[in-house]
Parts: structure tokens; C-alpha cells; sequence
């Protein structure tokens, strides 16, 4: 790599008189710059080359949210051949002083980085799942920018290069520069928090031209077998949810859906990473349109303006519970599953979280949810449907959840640092009433919520049982109860 020199607008390009003059012109202002390169001789192996300036205490970081993944040693178990070196190519004497934390003394930068990262985190055992770190096919690997790129000081407009295997081009939801080879990411956050794929892929892009354009990215002959499909679905339930939330999704996007021995699905801040376990068929054709809303959803709710990652922890059960609950109701709304088929989503949800619940709240929870999977999800979906079905009760039907989800994303929940209190407050704002002993008692507190009577307001009858939950239409049910149900096409 070519060494280079800050200036206002990231690098010399020409002669600009003399460095005193350019001192005057402009603050040095990092522009980091990454290459990597994979072979086909083995795709498991990203050679990284990275120019940056290390943090204010002189540090070099490859630990963005390795804490959390289980993996001991973090991302830094799977680096070798770090060598640095300074502006003038001499040699950094590095100390590593916990694992993805690295000294380099008074060298202040650039700083050339060289180093190899082996893909090995689909190998091992860890909490997020190799969708959401990295995996390798024959034809395809996927990386997340956490588990591969060293973080320095804070950095705009990012140049990532790729060389690959014959064949392959990248896919990301950065800028593109060159289609499949280079691109540029807006800051660290938009590179580390997110993902690509480099492969012989087949790739879809939609609002082509736009700002919140979404690229989708299918490897495996099942993911690709089902482009049709899973395309057709991005596409109207981005409308969708835009006229649930009023307002497209913010930013680039990027989809990445592939065959792999699992089912599954995350999100990596601009990233949607989708694993498919098996043949697609009239058994799992419907998990994975599921998975896929979900998904999709939280190109929204994963925006919201949490105060801190305390508070962002604390409402995990809602970031996962609208996005399940809103898949169901607009899946059922669209007449794209029987409603048959959402009462035994729903006796499966409420079996689950009984089974989880009774012992720690779902703020709790949220603090490692990984390992509280059925308390956030299956407790988080009943609870966006209890907050929801109350609202419309003690609104008389004139409000829902909806207008509280809008309201999150676009309205006084952007202006705010949302946490649970908050939450309880924007709810009584938007709506006129307070759900507050509902949030208290069944959400900062392990009180289990009241699932008969949720049901009944539904006009639906809850059967629960030694080892079975059933659930199904009430025939005795007023109207009101009744519209409830039949109404849940989104309002």
C-alpha cells in the first residue's frame, strides 16, 4: 500500500505549495483504508492490509463486541501475522494488552496494518451464530466488519478494496466505487457494524438510485432456487413497513440469505444475514418468508434511540417482540398464512414463554438474551401483543401499537433517548392511556402477563393445558373483541 499524508480532504493528491501552507489549510482528518484479499487456494483466509490512525490512547481495537460473542479470545483468536508499521515503513513494536486490544507506543500514525484472519467462526461454539460473525461456503464467504477489521480513531468516508478469486465480486451496503471491488463505508460504526459477502452470488438490487436502496445477496443453490420469492417478499414488505412507520428505511441496506445446516436470521446494523437449514418445501417455504419479515423489520425498530446500551439491553424484548408480532399480523393481514396457522404460532409463543418465565424479568433478560432466547422473543412477541391489545381496549379502538411504533421511529421517540420509562410515557402521549401497570408488572418484573384475558379481548379462547396450549376463535365473543382479530391488517 501507498503511504499517505492527512489532509482536509483525506489525502495528497498534489502539490499544494508548502506544509506550512497546508497546515494552515486544514486539521489532519483520518481516512482509513482497508484491502482485502482472499484466494482461492483458501477462501477461509482474509489477508488484511489497513491504513489508520490509532485511538487517542494509542491503541489499535479488534474487539467490537467480542465480549459477547463466546468465543474465548474473541475475535483476536482467529489473527495472525500482525506486523505494523509506521508513516515512514519502519517497524511498530506492538504490545497486546488484552485480547483485541493492541498498544503501538507513540507511533501516532498512519499506521500500515498487515495481518491474516482465518474464518474459523462457524467452527466453534458462540451466542451470536455464524450468521452474524462469519461463514464460509464453496462458492461464497461472508464476513462481519467486527470480526475482521482493527478499529483505530474515529474515520468518514472509508475505502474498502477487494481482490478475490476469479469470478467473485463483493457485495456490500457500503458505496460503490467499483461494482464488486471497492466501496466506501460512511464511518467506523457503518463498517464494523455490518456485514459482506464475496462469492459467485446472485445478486438483486432495489430502489436502485436511491438512499435507502437494499442489495440482496442469495449463495446455495436453495437460496438462489428461491431468488423469486425472497425478492418479491424484500420488496412489499419494505412498502409495507414504510407505511406502518411513515418513512422508508433509513440508509443502504443489504441481504444476505444462504444455505447453511441451520435456520436462522440477524441483524449487523445495515446487515441482514439469513442461514437456510434445508430444502426449501411446503413445510419450510413458510419459516423462511417469516424469517425474512422479521428481518426486514428491524431495518426499523433496530433505529430506535435508545438512551444507552443499558437501556437498549432493558428493551430488547421490544425489538424483537414488534418485529415477531408485526410478521405475524401483516403475514395473516395479507391472507400469506391461514389463520390456523397463526393460532399455533401463537399456542408455540405462549408455551415458550411460560416455560421461561416466572424466575427473571424481561429486562433482565435482555442483559444477556442469547441465553434467554424464549424469554425475549416468544415474552417480548406476547408482550408487544398484551401492550397493543390494551391500548386498544383502553383506547376504545381508537389507537394501537402502531401509532407508538411510528411515533418511535419518526415522531418524539427519535427526539428522546428512549428506555423503559420513556417508553411508557411516549405510549401514554400517543395514545391517551397508560399501560404502565402492564410494563410494570409484566416487563421490569418477572409477574407473568395476563394471557387468558389478552386472548378473550381478542375474541379468542386460550386453552392451557398439562403440557399443551391450544388456542382458537371464541363463538361467543361480542364484536368489538372480534374486530380486534380480524382487523389486525395493519392500521
Amino acid at each position: 500500500m501507498t503511504s499517505f499524508k492527512p489532509t482536509c480532504s483525506g489525502r495528497i493528491t498534489r502539490a499544494v505549495g508548502t506544509l506550512a501552507l497546508l497546515s494552515l489549510l486544514c486539521e489532519p482528518s483520518p481516512a482509513d483504508e482497508y484491502r482485502v484479499t482472499i484466494e482461492s487456494s483458501d477462501l477461509r483466509l482474509a489477508r488484511v492490509e489497513a491504513e489508520l490512525f490509532p485511538t487517542t490512547d494509542g491503541e489499535l481495537l479488534l474487539l467490537r463486541d467480542a465480549e459477547d460473542s463466546g468465543i474465548e479470545d474473541g475475535w483476536a483468536r482467529f489473527i495472525h501475522d500482525l506486523e505494523v508499521r509506521d508513516a515512514d515503513g519502519e517497524p511498530v513494536v506492538v504490545r497486546s494488552v488484552e485480547q483485541g486490544r493492541y498498544e503501538v507506543g507513540d507511533a501516532r500514525g498512519p499506521l500500515e496494518i498487515r495481518y491474516l484472519m482465518r474464518l474459523g467462526h462457524d467452527r466453534v461454539d458462540n451466542l451470536p451464530g455464524a450468521d452474524e460473525l462469519a461463514w464460509a461456503r464453496p462458492d461464497a464467504v461472508l464476513w462481519s466488519g467486527r470480526a475482521l477489521f482493527f478499529e483505530g480513531a474515529p474515520a468518514k468516508d472509508i475505502l474498502v478494496s477487494f481482490a478475490l478469486p476469479d469470478g467473485w465480486r463483493a457485495t456490500t451496503p457500503w458505496r460503490v466505487l467499483v461494482s464488486g471491488q471497492q466501496f466506501r463505508a460512511d464511518d467506523n460504526d457503518a463498517l464494523l457494524d455490518s456485514a459482506f459477502i464475496a462469492g459467485e452470488h446472485f445478486e438483486a438490487l432495489l430502489g436502485e438510485g436511491s438512499d435507502a436502496a437494499v442489495r440482496i445477496a442469495l449463495a446455495g443453490p436453495e437460496a438462489i432456487g428461491q431468488k423469486d420469492l425472497i425478492v418479491d417478499t424484500v420488496e412489499r414488505y419494505l412498502d409495507v413497513f414504510a407505511r406502518l412507520f411513515g418513512a422508508p428505511a433509513e440508509g443502504r441496506m443489504l441481504l444476505v440469505a444462504a444455505d447453511a445446516g441451520f435456520w436462522g436470521g440477524g441483524v449487523m446494523g445495515s446487515t441482514i444475514s439469513m442461514v437456510l437449514g434445508g430444502a426449501l418445501d411446503a413445510s419450510t417455504l413458510p419459516m423462511l418468508r417469516f424469517i425474512t419479515v422479521h428481518e426486514a423489520f428491524h431495518l426499523w425498530n433496530a433505529n430506535f434511540a435508545y438512551r444507552d446500551l443499558e437501556a437498549q439491553e432493558g428493551l430488547y424484548w421490544m425489538s424483537e417482540g414488534t418485529a415477531s408480532y408485526y410478521t405475524m399480523r401483516s403475514q395473516l393481514g395479507a391472507g400469506e398464512i391461514p389463520v390456523e396457522a397463526a393460532f399455533r404460532q401463537l399456542a408455540d409463543e405462549v408455551e415458550k414463554y411460560l416455560a421461561a418465565s416466572g424466575e427473571l424479568s424481561m429486562v433482565a433478560g435482555g442483559r444477556t438474551k442469547l441465553t434467554n432466547y424464549d424469554l425475549i422473543y416468544s415474552g417480548g412477541f406476547l408482550a408487544s401483543m398484551a401492550l397493543d391489545v390494551a391500548i386498544r381496549v383502553r383506547s376504545e379502538d381508537r389507537h394501537s401499537l402502531d401509532a407508538v411504533m411510528r411515533s418511535l421511529h419518526s415522531g418524539p421517540g427519535r427526539e428522546t433517548d428512549l428506555d423503559l420509562a420513556s417508553l411508557g410515557d411516549l405510549i401514554e402521549s400517543t395514545t391517551g392511556v397508560s399501560v404502565d401497570d402492564l410494563i410494570d408488572c409484566c416487563v421490569e418484573n418477572p409477574g407473568q402477563l395476563p394471557l387468558v384475558e389478552m386472548f378473550g379481548d381478542l375474541g379468542l379462547v386460550l386453552t392451557i393445558g398439562t403440557g399443551s396450549v391450544g388456542v382458537d376463535s371464541d363463538p361467543d365473543a361480542g364484536t368489538d373483541a372480534t374486530a380486534r382479530w380480524t382487523g389486525w391488517p395493519l392500521s
